[in-house]
């Protein structure tokens, strides 16, 4: 018979628990891959989640703006106070009320 990594001559010999103990050996290594692409896939879907809801703040700005309840200069301030940038003729930060 062909011999695989040593396996026919373990069988043959009725030492089962290095079989056993290699079989835990690799559903280990599959369990702790299994848990490790989950961590992965829930930090990249968190980020695209989080550039999402970015977004959509901007995007919820125009819409009041090109509605009509947000006027321009109250939209290019709250653009500003969102970019972090300092509107022109202040010294101190404002705020968006």
């Amino acid at each position: 018979m062909v011999e695989c990594f040593g396996f026919q001559s373990m069988l043959a010999q009725g030492d089962t628990s290095e079989v056993i103990i290699w079989v835990c050996v690799l559903i280990a290594i599959v369990m702790t891959l299994g848990v490790g692409l989950m961590f992965l896939r829930k930090h990249l879907i968190e980020s695209k989640d989080a550039e999402k809801n970015e977004g959509l703040l901007l995007d919820d700005l125009r819409r009041l703006r090109d509605q009509g309840q947000l006027g321009e200069e109250e939209f290019r301030r709250a653009v500003d106070i969102m970019a972090g940038r300092k509107p022109p003729g202040s010294n101190a930060p404002q705020r968006l009320d």
